[in-house]
């Protein structure tokens, strides 16, 4: 049977929305139920639940929802900054981030029917709806057309923030239009996997490997230095850290200068993490290069 978005909640000890904070209780039982991970096309051929979703969804765009924008927080970095991202994304078209902040999801459609599904106005809004983890909106915008590989300046997609997000709902739904759950940010410093990774998403996290995600994308040519787990394990996640490894992920890669995830864990004192990994195979005997050691490396 085809696992649902519901079937990771429920794994999480999240068996409805309603056990959430009532900012995050969106109706999103009719988008759990609908969406499909790994089925998204027997979805798309059952109208009737599609038919139940837009309805849904078109009623939350017609309502005010809070932003679930992330928050820098002190300690925990992710793959970009939260306010830097954040300065960007605003930057871009500061009334739309405005409305966006607010909830005010019906005015930002208006804007974008007005200007058109293909303008640089709907790119900018799926972007912004996707970090702000407005769902209703991101719904809207890709039923009308919106392309859900759009991207920023620096190459970030709506599924890269909507991962940053942690928006799992956001996740599904760009996946089910056609989102690249692969693609990299102009610097090739990030997928969409290690952002859920660093946002410590579990949901997310399995959405993506679900969809076909590899737990080992950048561990090979002019890749992030960093690699998903590596994200997973500095966001202390060892749920996320779980579901790479049972993925496939690699546990004795270096990177960072040859640090492995597991050297990461215990500098971190993560110790849920390196039991993880440890039971993974994951090689105690491994050295840490040094950045000078590196350097010469590099040069002969």
């Amino acid at each position: 049977m085809a696992e649902t978005t519901d079937d990771v909640f429920a794994q999480d000890g999240m068996h409805s929305m309603g056990s959430m904070p009532s900012e995050h209780n969106w109706g999103a039982q009719g988008i759990f139920s609908s969406i499909s991970s790994e089925a998204s096309d027997e979805v798309a051929e059952d109208s009737m639940a599609n038919d139940y979703l837009s309805a849904r969804l078109d009623e939350e765009t017609r309502q005010r929802r809070p932003s679930r924008a992330p928050i820098e927080v002190s300690g925990r970095d992710g793959v970009w900054s939260a306010n830097e991202v954040a300065r960007e994304l605003r930057a871009l078209a500061e009334g739309l981030w405005d409305l966006a902040s607010r909830g005010e999801e019906k005015k930002l459609v208006d804007m974008v029917m007005t200007e058109g599904i293909n303008s640089p106005v709907a790119n900018t809004t799926l972007l912004i709806a996707a970090w702000h983890g407005l769902t209703g909106l991101t719904h809207k915008l890709l039923a009308e057309g919106a392309s859900s590989n759009t991207c920023d300046p620096k190459g970030r997609t709506p599924l890269h923030l909507a991962c940053c997000a942690g928006a799992d709902d956001c996740v599904a739904l760009l996946i089910k239009f056609g989102a690249d759950v692969s693609s990299w940010d102009s610097c090739h410093k990030s997928t969409p996997l290690h952002c859920a990774a660093g946002a410590a998403s579990q949901a997310s996290v399995k959405l993506l490997l679900n969809a076909g995600a590899s737990p080992n994308t950048g561990l090979s040519g002019h890749s992030a230095s960093r690699s998903a787990l590596h994200l997973a394990v500095q966001a202390a996640s060892p749920d996320c850290v779980r579901l790479l490894l049972d993925a496939g992920a690699a546990p004795n890669t270096t990177q960072l200068f040859t640090e492995t995830p597991l050297h990461l864990a215990a500098a971190l004192g993560a110790a849920d993490c390196m039991r993880l990994l440890l039971q993974s195979g994951a090689d105690v005997r491994v050295q840490q290069t040094s950045f000078e050691e590196c350097r010469q490396i590099r040069k002969n």
